[in-house]
Formats: structure tokens, C-alpha cells, sequence
């Protein structure tokens, strides 16, 4: 319950509760453990492959989408750019079909996942978002707080508050990936 406290949201929703677990498992420091839970229970020896790896090195941001690439077996590829490091990824076809049936302007707000190099998964917190006028103002939101706290990396909670609000003229029903069909 105090961990839950810690974690901004208006109203809990299904969706809000798979990003809570995996900042509570991946970043969250435990007072107990010392460490997040990832990290004290991750075997003391990994490779990139392993499962463990996977999570402690996922991409958390604010996603815009890049476009599609067409491969030579006819599945899509989508690239995304985060807005935080300006790095991108590359989205599997079956993930890249989901994204693909976001708006032209739909923001993805969530953490990515290494699933088969070099291609990265979503993870089933990310949130789709779209409004007219919501990625200027998550790009100067951004730019404000990496003014302030310039980090190499954006923490769950940070982008949790940053993006806690819904603008008057978005949907009030946002998607999330737990609900888009294949």
C-alpha cells in the first residue's frame, strides 16, 4: 500500500496496474531487499538473453512513431524514436501491426523490451495516447525537465507525473496495448 501511494495516478484503471508492477519490480528500491526486486532476485550470473537482462535493460519514454519498412518476407517493421535519449528502436511485425492502427499523431508511453535482436517488444503497461497538440506539449514538458534534472535516462515515476493529465480534448478512454487486437 505505501509503495502504491507513491505512484501518481486520479483513478486506478486495469491498465494503470501493469505499469505499477513494473515499476515496482524494475526501478522501485525496496526498503526490505535494498535494491529494486529485479535486482535482488536476478541471479548473480546473466547473459544479454537471459530473461533478467532483458528487463533491467528495457527502453522506458515517451515513443513517437518514425514509420514503417516493408522486409523482404512481407512483414512490417515500426520504428520508434524516444524523446528523452533521441534513441530508436525497432518494433517485431506482430507488435509493429498494434502500433500501426495508432492516429498518425499517437504518442507511446510505456517500456520496450529487447525480444529478439535487434527488435524490441512492447510491454503491457505502454499507453497510446492522441489530442490534437499533446506531442508539443510532451516535447516541451520533456525539455523542461531535462533542463532541470539532466539524466541519461527518464525514471517511471517522472514520466508517470509527466504524463498524468489527459488534455480537455483528448479521449477520455485511452487505449492501451492490453486492448488492441492483432
Amino acid at each position: 500500500e505505501k509503495a502504491r501511494n507513491l505512484f501518481p495516478h486520479a483513478q486506478w484503471q486495469e491498465e494503470d496496474h501493469w505499469r505499477f508492477r513494473e515499476w515496482f519490480l524494475l526501478e522501485r528500491k525496496s526498503d526490505a531487499l535494498g535494491s529494486p526486486p529485479i535486482l535482488a532476485w536476478s541471479p548473480n550470473s546473466l547473459n544479454e538473453k537471459d530473461v533478467w537482462s532483458r528487463l533491467m535493460d528495457s527502453m522506458m519514454g515517451v515513443f513517437v512513431s518514425n514509420g514503417k519498412q516493408r522486409q523482404d518476407d512481407g512483414g512490417e517493421l515500426l520504428e520508434l524514436s524516444e524523446l528523452w535519449t533521441g534513441r530508436t528502436l525497432t518494433v517485431l511485425d506482430e507488435h509493429a501491426r498494434d502500433l500501426d492502427a495508432a492516429p498518425e499523431d499517437a504518442v507511446f508511453l510505456g517500456r520496450f523490451v529487447l525480444a529478439t535482436d535487434p527488435f524490441f517488444a512492447p510491454l503491457p503497461g505502454v499507453r497510446m495516447a492522441s489530442a490534437p497538440g499533446l506531442l508539443p506539449a510532451l516535447e516541451r514538458d520533456l525539455a523542461a525537465a531535462r533542463a532541470a534534472h539532466s539524466r541519461a535516462r527518464l525514471s517511471q515515476l517522472e514520466l508517470e507525473k509527466l504524463c498524468n493529465w489527459v488534455p480537455a480534448n483528448a479521449d477520455p478512454n485511452p487505449q492501451y496495448f492490453s486492448d488492441i487486437e492483432p
